[in-house]
């Protein structure tokens, strides 16, 4: 066996170690200051979920290895409209006032658009420093909202953050379609319309949504490598990455 194919099989043994690993631990030690959930419960939830999916993909996705671009563009497009309506719904009727450290963010970005800067309470930006990015983001959000003179803004900044999160599913279609196939592409979709959590952030313009993409398009391009398409081009903007 080669030197690059052992390092290769001790990378997949230590990660399935920590995925695991991780596994076990929000299984059984999922105790938060909010909430803890029943061992017993989430391994139920688990076998139900897992086989509602195992269900759809056998009767419905399977069969998709037939079908032409143009109704695979059709279908994937149908699903996002779907995604994205239950997204609005969601934020009509769930949406609040920023809170906790995006309201922090928000704060900040606002009176720094507004030349106020002295009043932003820099200690916390200090404290994190990794919100420094976002507050640069809804920053020139909010001076562009100034110039155009829109004062109701909140509905802005969901409709951002929905984007960013609906470009990272996008995302992630096109590396499955890479990586693997259309049907799991297609299937890809479908768990992401159903997974809570891309309802859940949509109305939370912060770091937990708008650093989605980063991740995942440095795996679309590791696929796009893999498949020989402009190495070069693609090495460097993983090295940008």
């Amino acid at each position: 066996m080669k030197i690059k194919e052992k390092v290769y099989r001790v990378f997949l043994i230590i990660f399935l170690f920590i995925f695991i690993s991780i596994i076990f631990g929000t299984i059984f030690d999922n105790k938060s200051l909010i909430f803890s959930s029943n061992p017993i419960s989430l391994i139920i939830g688990f076998v139900i979920i897992s086989s509602f999916y195992y269900f759809i993909y056998k009767i419905f996705v399977s069969k998709f290895s037939k079908i032409t671009i143009k109704q695979e563009i059709i279908m994937v497009v149908i699903l996002f409209l779907i995604l994205f309506a239950f997204q609005g719904v969601y934020v009509f009727c769930v949406a609040s006032n920023p809170a906790w450290d995006w309201n922090d963010v928000f704060t900040a970005s606002r009176l720094y658009a507004s030349g106020l800067k002295d009043n932003i309470d820099w200690n916390y930006f200090q404290m994190f420093p990794n919100n420094n990015g976002i507050l640069i983001i809804e920053t020139m959000m909010f001076k562009l909202l100034n110039i155009v003179h829109i004062s109701s803004r909140y509905y802005y900044f969901f409709i951002a953050n929905i984007i960013c999160i609906d470009l990272s599913i996008l995302l992630l279609y096109l590396t499955v379609r890479n990586i693997f196939d259309k049907r799991c592409a297609i299937f890809s979709i479908i768990i992401s319309i159903t997974n809570y959590a891309f309802y859940g952030y949509s109305y939370v313009f912060y770091t937990d949504t708008t650093t989605m993409l980063f991740p995942i398009f440095i795996i679309f391009l590791y696929s796009l490598y893999k498949k020989n398409k402009k190495p070069y081009i693609i090495i460097l903007l993983l090295s940008i990455m």
